[in-house]
């Protein structure tokens, strides 16, 4: 795995995110070489509601991991410095950037899922104020609803199928609800609603971001999935917290559903 050992760091040490999920694992895998290279030309038709076609990538063909960081980093580091973390469509154009990027990594060699857990992830890579994960979910299974707390995502579809439910946080009156600055929900329980759904396949991706599809979950299709997360954090201690969505909707021509914080 990629460390700040490996590509030298002066960020001051932003910390990789909290626990995801039950029944999720965190790895480490040492590094082979030059980090194995990386994840594949399957991206190349990467597509989204969230994540536009047609912006011209920043690597040349065949990128390696190590690159695709290398390339990136400065780029988040520069959104970092921006007041607030740069503005929303400063971050949109930042994640179709890394978007591009991932569509242009090289294929890697197998990496063998853990039988005995429905949902495996394991570090790729860890450059402050970037990790990247690889995550390998069992036919049928669910990663929970979670939040992605002072940090953004964009994820692709290495092998596979995987659905993704997105949601985000909603006012009293069903309008959108920014939680940048003033923080996230405290409430015993609130409003979110259901922004996209998607089935995504080998090759597609999607995004989120700080204040835009912020919350999502994942069901693996019938054969399984393998995914890479790429993350981008905005402060020390950026993570994930659970949720409980009741299953009725407030408002179903909305999209409007009741959600608690779990535990």
């Amino acid at each position: 795995m990629i460390v700040p050992a490996d590509i030298e760091d002066d960020t001051g040490g932003v910390t990789r995110p909290a626990r995801i999920a039950p029944g999720v694992t965190c790895t480490r895998r040492r590094a082979i070489g030059s980090m194995v290279g990386a994840f594949g030309l399957w991206f190349a038709g990467c597509r989204s509601a969230t994540v536009a076609n047609g912006e011209q990538g920043i690597g040349a063909q065949g990128i390696g991991l190590e690159q695709l960081l290398m390339q990136l980093r400065p780029r988040a580091r520069e959104l970092l410095a921006l007041p607030g973390g740069g503005s929303a469509a400063q971050e949109e154009d930042y994640l179709r950037l890394v978007a591009n990027c991932m569509s242009q990594l090289r294929p890697e060699s197998e990496w063998t899922h853990d039988r005995d857990r429905p949902i495996t992830m394991a570090a790729r890579a860890y450059v402050p104020p970037m990790m990247l994960y690889e995550l390998v979910l069992a036919p049928g299974a669910r990663l929970e609803l979670h939040d992605h707390r002072d940090y953004d995502g964009v994820l692709a579809t290495i092998e596979g199928q995987v659905a993704v439910d997105s949601y985000h946080y909603a006012t009293a009156s069903g309008g959108h609800r920014s939680v940048l600055g003033s923080g996230v929900p405290t409430e015993a329980s609130f409003l979110v609603r259901r922004t996209a759904r998607q089935q995504l396949q080998r090759g597609d991706c999607a995004s989120l971001a700080r204040d835009r599809d912020n919350l999502h979950e994942l069901v693996a299709g019938p054969a399984g999935c393998r995914l890479l997360d790429c993350f981008t954090h905005f402060r020390d201690g950026a993570g994930s917290h659970e949720l409980v969505l009741e299953p009725v909707p407030v408002d179903a021509a909305s999209g409007l559903f009741r959600a608690a914080w779990k535990g």
